[in-house]
């Protein structure tokens, strides 16, 4: 039987289909199984195109229940749309009423579920009529689940059932006679209809006695069918006998035995009783029920109950049982920041169950670290969290920051100059506020003092030249000096501030001279005199040391008899410390003067040398001082070369520029040579 379930079914489209309002059915249950089991023996092609199929008799279904019929073949239910609160369940247990859904082959199969011994269907194949086939749903191919439509409530009937009882029927039939079937339908309730079929074993139709309907009886003998089938003969073979009725509530019964039409004697079957569709629940005929599987903490169980009077089975979920967790036992542990966790476990299943533990308490000290939210600014103020000194402990406290105020940031808008005064504005250096305006001091001149000697025709002096703007003037002038005059020199030198440096006193044409008292003076904030060296000139006589720490140091000298000095040349050298605050470009003046009668010969007569000052002036580069040891001479010179033929060799670069025209080149080459010649040439001049 089973293998004329896989038919092929045509694909029939809603197009030809009314279209009906997609809503909720109104119809019941039993309203539902009566329209089936109406049709049972009828051919019912609903769309009116290629003959009955399967999905017809589910189209008819929809328009019954009130909504829009869906198109497709069988297998497209288990996908296709569904009417408002209809359900689509894979897999599951089918109810009455239900439609079942296969998937086996290209175009699988519908039909509509009726009761756990019954399915209504059209299978075209087999039989052209809508069939009710006493088969357990799932004994079709690959079953896939129901579509459930949302049926109205309804009450159902007491037990009260319908049968067929005292059924006598034909095992073997000689050919010829006619077929005799006795039997009783009853029920409480008035029978509405019912019919018999005479099958082939292909479940083709060979007698179709049709539907019998007669209201106002509970009983029909089934010998009323058998009248009606006074049919000359059947070819000798096995065929099917099918008979079944419904009552005014909906109860249906149904029979079908095989026959033998051919040589041998008439025997005959019997049933005592055959019960239709009914009520399980209603009619409380449920036996107490047999567990099939316990039900553990893990696992739910099953119960299996049968209905003792149609032997239908239901399976009942036993719930899962309480677990039988251990002590708990701390997981992790709870600090001031985090919660901790327990845990207990099930002694049967191994199921954890946790519960949280609450956070340590303690007492904050907002002394912590510090983290800013807002910063302020120059007119609002910021936040800032202060963390819980607790290193543990993640708590903060917010705390306001005042407004920081604007921060002055003075900025020049016109340059003083030695002459003019300038002007700057003061603007916020955060927020770019100008503040306000002030004027710049003119700075003044910043004079360069260089002293220029004397020369047999003209005076000399100190000239002072501004290193800014380049105003200059004289003072200090001395009388032009005779070649031939005496004359004692200071010499003028150049140093780096914080560096020593020796300054020579010279004397020149010596007329004779027996004793000698010369003060030397200087700036004492600018220069420190370290010591005094005795010359070549008195370096015979008496030469009295005087004090370095005295406002002014004397040089004091005196012949050893009674002879005077003639010899010219160096009375004394100075060394002087430059202070470190010393300006480069400053110069520094150092004196010697002598009062009447300071300087005399061996017959007391005076003697009143010109006088030509000197002084240090404080450079920040020696030039010529390429190796930087702070004297210039033949290494210097070599250095000088070895750069210019390869201009890898280190060198200092500002101090090689001795022809200082910002270039390294011969030019410069040629004055560091000329200058350790002793030709008259000032480097860096």
């Amino acid at each position: 039987m089973l293998s004329l379930f896989l038919v092929l079914v045509t694909v029939i489209t809603t197009s030809a289909i009314a279209a009906l309002p997609v809503s909720a059915t109104s119809r019941t249950v039993q309203e539902a199984l009566n329209w089936c089991a109406s049709l049972v023996g009828k051919w019912y092609d609903y769309d009116k195109k290629n003959g009955p199929q399967c999905v017809d008799l589910i189209y008819g279904y929809y328009n019954y229940l009130g909504v829009t019929p869906v198109g497709g073949n069988g297998i497209d239910y288990a996908s296709n749309a569904l009417p408002a609160g209809w359900q689509r369940i894979q897999g599951a247990a089918p109810q009455p009423g239900d439609i079942l859904v296969y998937t086996n082959g290209t175009n699988g199969h519908v039909a509509i579920y009726g009761s756990s011994s019954v399915i209504y269907h059209i299978r075209p194949s087999y039989s052209n009529y809508v069939l009710a086939e006493s088969t357990a749903y799932n004994l079709f191919p690959q079953y896939w689940g129901v579509i459930r439509p949302n049926f109205a409530s309804s009450s159902t009937p007491s037990a009260s059932v319908l049968t067929i009882t005292g059924m006598n029927y034909p095992i073997h039939k000689q050919s010829g006679q006619p077929l005799e079937i006795f039997g009783l339908l009853s029920s409480p309730y008035l029978i509405t209809c019912g019919e018999a079929i005479v099958y082939d074993m292909n479940r083709n139709v060979k007698f179709h006695i049709g539907t019998y309907a007669e209201n106002g009886r509970y009983t029909f003998n089934l010998n009323e069918f058998d009248k009606n089938m006074k049919f000359a003969s059947l070819p000798d073979g096995q065929y099917i006998y099918f008979v079944q009725a419904l009552d005014e509530k909906g109860y249906y019964a149904f029979y079908e035995t095989n026959f033998t039409v051919g040589s041998g004697a008439t025997t005959q079957g019997s049933v005592d009783k055959i019960v239709g569709d009914h009520n399980c629940d209603s009619s409380n005929s449920w036996n107490a029920g047999v567990v099939k599987k316990a039900a553990t903490c893990a696992y739910t169980g099953e119960k299996v109950y049968t209905c003792t009077v149609c032997s239908k089975t239901k399976t009942e979920v036993i719930p899962k049982t309480a677990h039988t967790y251990g002590e708990w036992h701390v997981v992790r542990d709870a600090t001031i920041n985090e919660e901790g966790l327990s845990c207990r476990v099930c002694s049967v299943c191994e199921a954890s169950e946790t519960k949280t533990l609450p956070k340590l308490a303690h007492t904050h000290s907002f002394t912590g670290g510090e983290e800013i939210v807002t910063p302020a600014s120059c007119t609002a103020e910021g936040s800032k969290k202060v963390y819980c000194s607790n290193p543990d402990c993640t708590e903060y406290e917010l705390v306001i920051i005042p407004k920081t105020g604007h921060t002055d940031h003075w900025k020049v808008i016109k340059e003083a100059t030695c002459t003019d005064e300038g002007t700057r504005s003061n603007e916020c250096s955060v927020c770019g506020k100008v503040l306000g305006t002030e004027k710049i001091a003119k700075k003044g001149h910043d004079y360069k003092v260089s002293v220029v000697p004397p020369t047999e025709t003209e005076q000399g002096y100190t000239l002072h030249k501004c290193k800014v703007c380049g105003d200059e003037y004289k003072d200090n002038y001395t009388a032009p000096i005779d070649e031939n005059a005496v004359k004692i020199t200071v010499e003028s030198k150049k140093a780096f501030a914080g560096k020593t440096v020796l300054v020579n006193v010279i004397l020149e044409n010596n007329p004779g001279i027996w004793g000698m008292d010369l003060a030397v003076s200087y700036d004492r904030t600018k220069l420190m005199l370290n010591s005094v060296t005795n010359g070549d000139v008195f370096a015979d006589s008496e030469w009295t040391k005087g004090n370095l720490s005295a406002e002014s140091y004397i040089l004091s000298y005196e012949a050893n008899g009674f002879e005077n000095v003639s010899g010219s040349g160096v009375l004394a050298t100075l060394e002087f410390t430059v202070n470190d605050e010393a300006q480069a470009e400053d110069f520094y003046e150092i004196s010697v003067s002598y009062r009447s009668g300071d300087i005399i010969d061996a017959a007391f007569a005076e003697i009143s040398p010109a006088v030509v000052q000197g002084g240090v002036q404080v450079i920040d580069v020696l030039y010529g001082d390429l190796n930087g040891d702070d004297i210039v001479n033949k290494k210097d010179s070599l250095l000088m070369k070895m750069y210019l033929a390869d201009n890898t060799t280190q060198i200092n670069e500002a101090a090689a520029d001795v022809f200082p025209d910002g270039a390294i080149n011969k030019k410069d080459s040629l004055y560091l040579k000329q200058y350790l010649a002793g030709l008259d040439v000032e480097l860096g001049a």
